[in-house]
């Protein structure tokens, strides 16, 4: 995936469909999860190591900051 916005992703029901089969996928992946392994130390080379609490707390701040995105856009667009 590109790093910036490449005007690819405009099929609104593929966009949809998205998030349903990748909420799926990270519930199953927290559901997993045990209170020691979310100690864990895992890296990636975006965000260098951090533990899987960590990590899992990086994508929830992500993902709000994108909802807020298409609020601002949904609330001025219509």
């Amino acid at each position: 995936m590109e790093k910036r916005d490449t005007g690819e992703w405009t099929d609104l029901e593929a966009l949809k469909n998205y998030v349903v089969e990748s909420f799926g996928k990270l519930k199953t992946i927290i559901q997993k999860q045990t209170d020691e392994g979310w100690e864990t130390l895992i890296s990636t080379k975006e965000f260098g190591t951090k533990t899987k609490a960590e990590a899992f707390g990086r994508i929830v701040s992500h993902t709000t900051y994108h909802a807020g995105q298409l609020a601002i856009i949904k609330k001025y667009r219509l």
